[in-house]
């Protein structure tokens, strides 16, 4: 194991140095379109791909799936892989089960879990983890009572998508990859509350958004809702950045822009222990940064608003 694990977070870190840095990024965002995807192409993406008929989508939904590939390739280790790659099956449970329930077909699915997929489409969750199943058997049962919502579909899936990961990672071989697991809770869970205050929800309805997992209670996260000072105040020092986002004067949108960012600087944490997780989930995380900031660049790019990409430029060091 701890061969595998060290042969694996030396490709990661590898390949952590070919991640486009501030300087490439900036020549994309002052491409045109067309000059932009042939610059993608350039620095690596679309294998296999003819630059011809390629746009963005379909350029960074092929960078998806082969980061899907790659960890499943190199992580060495089931738990590190359902970590790191159980958010892509989700999407696929989530749209194949909105499609079920509407007919509206749903898109960009990832060809990795299209058996998951398929599963949910047909009713049989007989394949699915047992908690998911479970999941989706209860909304089967209230989608008899009453038409579900999207977002309560959303919900439900994305609790179970997290309790489903919290178990495996309680074992202390898998110390960093809980702390990264209960960091990116966190910061679901300060997002939902300033959600909640946003648009004056109460407490009572907080507590069913929150997800269980991270390391901070649900009484601290009502606080947000309650008495704003005191959650700044008693909101621990680990946290300080997320505090200074959220009480700049920027508020909740540039904290969920900048959630990925921050859960990257909790990988860069320890990240050149080679015997550990964090070289590798370090990788992947910068990786998906990057994945998500070229989107948007050339979309803007594509869509005539290149003025809005400074403001939401991701700094992925």
């Amino acid at each position: 194991m701890a061969g595998s694990r060290i042969y694996s977070n030396a490709v990661a870190q590898y390949m952590s140095g070919r991640i486009l840095d501030g300087e490439q990024l900036k020549r994309l965002a002052d491409a045109a379109y067309f000059d932009a995807l042939k610059m993608l192409f350039d620095y690596g993406y679309g294998e296999g791909l003819s630059i011809e008929n390629a746009d963005i989508d379909t350029l960074i939904d092929a960078e998806l799936n082969a980061l899907i590939a790659f960890v499943s390739d190199y992580a060495g280790d089931a738990v590190l892989k359902r970590v790191l790659t159980d958010k892509y099956q989700y999407v696929n449970i989530k749209a194949a089960y909105k499609q079920k329930m509407s007919a509206v077909r749903a898109a960009a699915l990832f060809p990795a879990f299209r058996g998951a997929y398929e599963a949910v489409l047909s009713g049989d969750y007989g394949s699915l983890y047992p908690e998911t199943a479970e999941t989706l058997t209860a909304l089967d049962r209230d989608a008899q009572q009453a038409p579900l919502t999207a977002s309560a579909i959303d919900g439900a899936l994305t609790k179970c998508y997290y309790a489903g990961l919290t178990r495996p990672v309680k074992n202390p071989l898998y110390h960093s990859l809980r702390r990264y697991l209960k960091t990116e809770i966190d910061y679901k869970n300060i997002a939902s509350a300033f959600r909640c205050r946003a648009i004056g929800l109460t407490p009572a309805y907080l507590r069913e958004q929150l997800i269980a997992g991270g390391t901070l209670g649900g009484e601290m996260l009502e606080k947000v809702l309650t008495d704003l000072a005191a959650f700044y105040q008693d909101l621990p020092a680990d946290f300080d950045e997320a505090a200074a986002i959220l009480n700049g004067g920027v508020g909740l949108s540039a904290f969920e822009r900048e959630m990925d960012r921050l859960l990257y600087d909790e990988a860069a944490k320890n990240s050149e222990d080679m015997t550990g997780a964090k070289p590798f989930i370090h990788y992947v995380v910068g990786r998906e940064i990057e994945l998500k900031t070229v989107r948007m660049i050339v979309t803007l790019i594509k869509n005539d608003a290149r003025g809005e990409i400074a403001p939401r430029l991701r700094r992925l060091s």
